[in-house]
């Protein structure tokens, strides 16, 4: 999600998020039942539009920001209750 404003007509500049996860089948020798890959992006973001039309935009932009990759295990869930934790291992054998 960007959230951009044009102070001229074909440049913005403005804030961007990005959230990501993805199911994968390498587990990188770690023991992960099921493992998965999440990022996290946050970061100022610089554009030019080339083209501009009402329909179609076209243009370069140049985000500056941080990336943080997290690799987990979908086998493990967590649930919370009021204050407590309680964790709960889900096996599929």
């Amino acid at each position: 999600m960007d959230l951009k404003y044009y102070p001229v007509k074909r440049w913005a500049t403005g804030l961007s998020f990005s959230l990501v996860g993805r199911k994968i089948t390498d587990n990188f020798t770690y023991s992960i039942g099921q493992p998965l890959v999440d990022f996290y992006e946050i970061g100022w973001v610089n554009q030019y539009d080339i083209i501009q039309k009402d329909k179609i935009r076209l243009g370069v932009s140049l985000n500056n920001g941080v990336v943080i990759s997290r690799l987990g295990d979908n086998a493990e869930k967590e649930k919370y209750i009021g204050q407590d934790l309680v964790r709960e291992n889900v096996q599929k054998k």
